[in-house]
């Protein structure tokens, strides 16, 4: 009994660890750190986010040149690895934002 739950508990965390990276950033811009020597985890983005992200591109009028990403950020934060950008954002962040503002336009 106890053996088909722990097979699928392996599989399970197996998964998960395939599905986040750690990613190593000596500096960055964000918020409310330092932004030095950071070692975050990152996450595929949401549709929801990569959204907002295409909105507010759209309204400033410039050409998204970055990947999005999820991360365990505090907030949100910007850098620059090998020639690629990359913006990281926090999902509690964003949705404790929306739930503030109701979206993350100010009309």
């Amino acid at each position: 009994m106890n053996k088909p739950i722990l097979l699928l508990f392996a599989f399970l965390a197996g998964f998960s660890a395939l599905a986040q990276q750690r990613m190593s950033i000596p500096t960055s811009c964000a918020f409310d750190t330092d932004g030095k020597n950071l070692s975050p985890y990152t996450f595929d983005s949401d549709p929801q986010a990569l959204q907002i992200v295409t909105e507010i591109c759209q309204a400033i009028g410039i050409k998204q040149k970055f990947l999005l990403k999820s991360a365990d950020v505090k907030n949100a934060l910007a850098c620059e690895r090998d020639g690629q950008r990359d913006i990281l954002y926090n999902t509690d962040f964003l949705k404790e934002f929306q739930s503030d503002t109701g979206c993350w336009r100010t009309n």
